[in-house]
């Protein structure tokens, strides 16, 4: 897949879907909530996306659920068999576990440019939003 594909992908998932993809952590006192890959509600992160319900493993979730292009998890190992390319999902998914959701837009711009890629799906989505 090419980057320019996966920008589209996650660009357009994030935006529609609006909020990030959580779940309550029982074993964490500070902050209970995190980010993960599949979410209650059909909820999906910037990589969650990329990964088919029907190839998902539950235990992909946790630490080993952050994309680094240098990544060995079983997740990273999935998305660099599609084609994806580590450094751009791994930017992406920051955007969704660090940015408010207000701020998705602009930060998607932010990797498109970083990456010679066209935002035009950030620009369709805000058309339609107007």
């Amino acid at each position: 897949m090419t980057k320019q594909a996966t920008f589209n992908k996650v660009a357009r998932h994030l935006l529609r879907q609006g909020r990030r993809a959580m779940r309550r952590n029982p074993t964490t006192l500070g902050d209970p909530d995190l980010c993960v890959l599949h979410a209650d509600g059909g909820l999906r992160c910037a990589a969650g996306v990329l990964v088919t319900r029907k190839d998902y493993d539950p235990k992909w979730e946790g630490p080993h659920a952050v994309v680094r292009k240098d990544g060995g998890s079983a997740v990273c190992r999935y998305l660099r068999a599609k084609g994806h390319d580590l450094e751009l999902v791994g930017d992406l998914q920051r955007v969704h576990d660090r940015e408010r959701s207000d701020r998705w837009p602009v930060q998607l711009r932010n990797i498109a440019k970083c990456y010679d890629l066209s935002a035009a799906v950030v620009d369709a989505w805000e058309e339609t939003e107007a």
